[in-house]
């Protein structure tokens, strides 16, 4: 009896780092993918998907679920758990300190920070935000994975 009761304590031990990794993982704030979709979280783990441009990439197999909607009226904002994310057609660099980025389907002129054009996202196969422990972490670009139909190429 004592060693199934060991077993079992062991076995939880080793399920540990696993249940830690997992709630550890930076939290997907917004993902532009090569669709043109938008995904934005919006809290308590809800993602919300939005048809923003025209891309002919593919949606990411996670929120192959969310149906999809319109944001309405261009621009439009939307709330993550770390800050606002503008929707726009064309970003008119003001800085406001509740912005975590601005997405723009055209380009924009002079330097804006944290401004993203979709000419350039859909170029590099999509864009995604993730909540950091020490702000917020930006990658352009799909994440590259070898496979056996396509070498990583980056």
């Amino acid at each position: 009896m004592f060693r199934d009761m060991a077993g079992g304590g062991l076995g939880g031990l080793a399920f540990a780092p696993a249940v830690y990794l997992w709630t550890a993982r930076p939290q997907v704030l917004v993902h532009w993918s090569a669709s043109g979709d938008v995904f934005v979280n919006t809290g308590a783990g809800g993602m919300q998907r939005v048809e923003f441009a025209d891309g002919d990439g593919l949606a990411p197999l996670c929120y192959s679920t969310l149906e999809a909607s319109a944001c309405g009226a261009v621009p439009c904002r939307f709330d993550t758990p770390a800050g606002t994310v503008p929707l726009t057609d064309r970003a008119d660099c003001r800085a406001d300190p509740g912005i975590v980025l601005t997405l723009s389907r055209s380009p924009v002129t002079g330097p804006c920070s944290n401004t993203f054009v979709w000419s350039d996202v859909a170029a590099a196969d999509g864009l995604t935000a993730h909540e950091e422990k020490d702000g917020v972490g930006i990658r352009v670009g799909a994440v590259c994975r070898n496979r056996p139909w396509k070498p990583c190429q980056s």
